[in-house]
């Protein structure tokens, strides 16, 4: 035989080996991703509930906070009441020249 003759017969041997090796690791890429995939998911989950939970407690806080201001204000008459401001973050009393 001939030089030639062996490698077109070892050839497509070689690429079927090939085929079934990249194959394997292609299917060993894919269960990884797969894997990462899902971890991922259930960390983001796990912050959306979090986030969630947060939101809805603010959202509770807020109410009350705009009940209490309300009946606040249903309490004291309109020319009792002095204008406030925000100054650093924090309430303060306005004082007007009027």
């Amino acid at each position: 035989m001939f030089k030639g003759e062996e490698k077109s017969e070892l050839k497509p041997f070689i690429s079927e080996v090939m085929y079934k090796e990249m194959k394997a690791e292609l299917h060993e890429h894919r269960y990884y991703l797969e894997q990462k995939v899902e971890q991922r998911t259930e960390r983001l989950l796990k912050r959306i509930a979090s986030l969630e939970a947060c939101n809805a407690t603010l959202c509770d806080k807020l109410a009350t906070a705009q009940r209490e201001l309300a009946k606040l204000r249903q309490a004291v008459p309109d020319d009792q009441m002095m204008p406030l401001h925000v100054v650093d973050g924090k309430w303060n009393e306005h004082l007007s020249a009027a």
